[in-house]
């Protein structure tokens, strides 16, 4: 009996950790999508917002707005373009990224 009550105990345990990777998972989809928006508005409030909600690691910057450049879906390709045409050292960094993600 003891060890189909741990049973269930760790079922249940399971379910909420499974529960509370969706909502993290749906919050971390929605801040996706209001980065684009914004992204999509204005290239830089797109970046600082990404910045701003952590979903940038300081120490591979470049490498994660690649990642978000090329697994974004709602984002504006012409403003894509716009930020890997400028000759910025950083959106040249962007562009090395993104073209060997």
């Amino acid at each position: 009996p003891s060890s189909v009550a741990h049973a269930s105990v760790q079922g249940v345990i399971k379910a909420c950790l499974l529960e509370r990777e969706k909502m993290k998972d749906a919050e971390h989809q929605k801040k996706l999508v209001i980065a684009a928006v914004k992204f999509n508005t204005k290239i830089k409030e797109g970046l600082a917002y990404l910045k701003e909600e952590g979903l940038l690691d300081s120490s591979k910057e470049e490498e994660d707005i690649s990642k978000f450049l090329h697994t974004v879906d709602k984002l504006d390709r012409l403003k894509i373009g716009e930020l890997l045409g400028e000759a910025d050292p950083r959106n040249l960094k962007i562009l090395k990224e993104f073209v060997y993600f």
